[in-house]
């Protein structure tokens, strides 16, 4: 049996004020005092439905709500996607062996920052660092021997083969030059310089100060 009354005042002298708006509830069975509580509302009154029912609710769906996420397992994911492919060099081997070997030089062979913009301008003055720095340049390519000269083969691969080198011009051309130079010259350095400056003057000369000046400004 549920005997509910109002009290809406916030206490009386007893002590017995359950707060303002509230319900004293007093809950029988068999004629025995059971409960007694404070509810906002009378249907909650010794309910099923009460706080202390729920939490006991909680604990009883809890561990069939664990064993449902066990069989469920992990959510399945989209796959990663697949890293981009590497951006290839816009530099060519041989264009970067060209760079290379120009920084080397300008190092070991102590040339000045006025030489150096000299030697980019294509400007191979008959003086002394000149002479050195040539001489280094096609050394360290390995395209030039103390014994033979410029070797005019190797020469056409290293600058992309007989497509853009016609062998027709080039080899006879660096090949003439070498003896020509070769003459004169009192040492390697010398006949590097001398054999260099030839086939400048040559239609191959023309090729290479243009393919230089692309691989100097990034364009090769």
């Amino acid at each position: 049996m549920i005997v509910a009354s109002n009290n809406n005042q916030s206490g009386n002298g007893n002590g017995n004020g359950y707060g303002y708006g509230y319900q004293r509830c007093v809950c029988r069975s068999n004629d025995q005092l059971s409960l007694i509580s404070a509810y906002p509302d009378v249907a909650q009154c010794c309910s099923i439905g009460g706080p202390k029912m729920t939490f006991v609710r909680m604990l009883i769906l809890m561990p069939l709500l664990l064993s449902l996420l066990a069989n469920c397992g992990p959510l399945a994911l989209p796959p990663p996607p697949p890293p981009p492919p590497p951006t290839p060099s816009a530099r060519s081997a041989q264009s970067l062996a060209i760079l290379r070997a120009r920084d080397q030089c300008f190092r070991s062979e102590r040339i000045s920052p006025n030489q150096r913009l000299a030697l980019d301008r294509q400007q191979y003055s008959n003086v002394p660092y000149v002479h050195r720095y040539v001489y280094c340049f096609w050394t360290r390519l390995q395209l030039w021997h103390d014994g033979t000269g410029f070797d005019p083969m190797r020469i056409v691969e290293s600058f992309g083969g007989p497509r853009r080198l016609n062998l027709e011009q080039t080899v006879p051309a660096i090949n003439g030059c070498n003896a020509h130079a070769r003459r004169s010259a009192r040492t390697a350095l010398d006949w590097c310089y001398g054999a260099f400056v030839c086939v400048l003057r040559t239609a191959v000369g023309d090729w290479y100060r243009h393919h230089m000046q692309d691989v100097i400004n990034g364009n090769a």
